[in-house]
C-alpha cells in the first residue's frame, strides 16, 4: 500500500515484491531474506525515491509504555548482528524529573546486546514531540527501527502510526518490530489514577449532599443533627479512603 509516497511491506512478503528484497539487502546486508521466519511480524517501510545506502546505525524508538523489553531487546541484537551494526536507544522524557527512569530503562537495553560486533548506547530527549528527538540524532547512514504498534497524537485529537508518521516527516526508510505490545506509560497511569479518584470524589459528595438535604428537609430537629454529624464524619472517612485505596 502507499503511505504518503513510501511503501510499507511484511518482511515474509519481501521476495515476492519486486525489488523489496534488494531494497532490504541494501540497506541491512545480510538481511535472510530466505529464511526470515523470525522477522515474520515485522515491516519495512521505504521512500519511492530514495539512495537505499547500507546501514551504519539502527535508531531504535523507545515508547515510554510498558513492553516486553527482554523480547525487544533480542530482536535488536538479531536485527544489528547480522550486519554488525551500531544501536542507538532513543528514549523521550516528558521532563526532567521522569528522565533518569527512561535513562535507566535505555541503559538496561542497551547493556543487554553490547556485546560481539554490536555496540550499543542510550540517548533521552527531554520533550513531547518525537520528530524533534529524531531530528537531534538522525546522521547518514541511520536507519529508523520503531515498533509496530506505537502510537502518537495526530493533529488535535487522532492517532498515527510512529512508523507512518517517521516515513512522511523525514522521507526516510523505516523498519517496524512486530509482535510486540506497547502498554500504558506512567504519565498515562497516573493520570487514569487522577480522573479516577476526581470523579469518585465528586460523586461521593454529590451523594451526601442529596443525602443530608434529604435529612434537613424530613427528619425532626433533634435528630437532624446529630445525623448531619454523622453524615459528615461518614462522608470525610469515605473520601479519605477512597484517595488512599486509588492511591
Amino acid at each position: 500500500m502507499k503511505i504518503l509516497g513510501a511503501r510499507s511491506i511484511s518482511i515474509p512478503a519481501a521476495d515476492q515484491i519486486p525489488g523489496t528484497a534488494m531494497d532490504i539487502s541494501r540497506l541491512l546486508p545480510g538481511f535472510p531474506i530466505q529464511e526470515a521466519t523470525e522477522f515474520r511480524d515485522d515491516g519495512f517501510i521505504t521512500p519511492q525515491r530514495f539512495p537505499l545506502n547500507p546501514t551504519r546505525r539502527l535508531v531504535v524508538l523507545v515508547p515510554d509504555g510498558s513492553l516486553d523489553e527482554n523480547a525487544l531487546a533480542h530482536k535488536i541484537w538479531r536485527l544489528a548482528s547480522i550486519s554488525s551494526l551500531q544501536v542507538l536507544f532513543l528514549g523521550l522524557s516528558p521532563d526532567e524529573e521522569s528522565a533518569s527512569y527512561v535513562r535507566r530503562r535505555l541503559a538496561l537495553l542497551a547493556a543487554a546486546i553490547h556485546q560481539g560486533e554490536v555496540s550499543a548506547r542510550a540517548n533521552v530527549v527531554v520533550g513531547e514531540d518525537w520528530n524533534q528527538a529524531v531530528k537531534k540524532v538522525l546522521h547518514s547512514g541511520d536507519l529508523l527501527v520503531c515498533i509496530a504498534t506505537h502510537v502518537v497524537p495526530y493533529r488535535a485529537i487522532g492517532r498515527r502510526n510512529m512508523g507512518d508518521a517517521l516515513a512522511v516527516a523525514f522521507n526516510v526508510p523505516v523498519y517496524l518490530l512486530g509482535g510486540l505490545q506497547v502498554g500504558r506509560s506512567p504519565t498515562q497511569f497516573q493520570m487514569v489514577r487522577s480522573i479516577a479518584a476526581w470523579s469518585l470524589s465528586i460523586a461521593i459528595l454529590l451523594a451526601f449532599a442529596g443525602l443530608q438535604i434529604w435529612i434537613s428537609q424530613n427528619a425532626q430537629p433533634e435528630l437532624s443533627t446529630i445525623l448531619l454529624c454523622l453524615s459528615i464524619i461518614a462522608e470525610g472517612i469515605i473520601l479519605y479512603k477512597t484517595i488512599e485505596w486509588i492511591g
